[in-house]
């Protein structure tokens, strides 16, 4: 896929710059939220961890993930609609 993806991307430049600023957005809105939310949104949506074994592998409450993930996410979501209205 890394192939596929730099092949895209040499044929369309913009596409590359649009997913640049993407990703910047992105991490900006991870560095905005707490580090545990930042921790369990990745693992859960970037990485594809079930709650049940992010709450394993960070040593919290299966509720407590689910509720840093919502919080997290909901947090990331106002910070990226506020840059769009910017």
């Amino acid at each position: 896929m890394p192939d596929e993806l730099g092949a895209d991307l040499e044929h369309d430049p913009a596409r590359g710059v649009r997913i640049s600023e993407l990703r910047r957005e992105l991490c900006d809105s991870l560095a905005g939220i707490s580090p545990q939310q930042a921790q369990v949104v990745v693992l859960k949506d970037a990485l594809g961890y079930s709650f049940e074994e992010i709450a394993k592998a960070v040593d919290m409450p299966v509720g407590t993930a689910k509720c840093h993930a919502h919080r997290g996410r909901n947090r990331m979501r106002e910070r990226l609609e506020d840059r769009d209205v910017a």
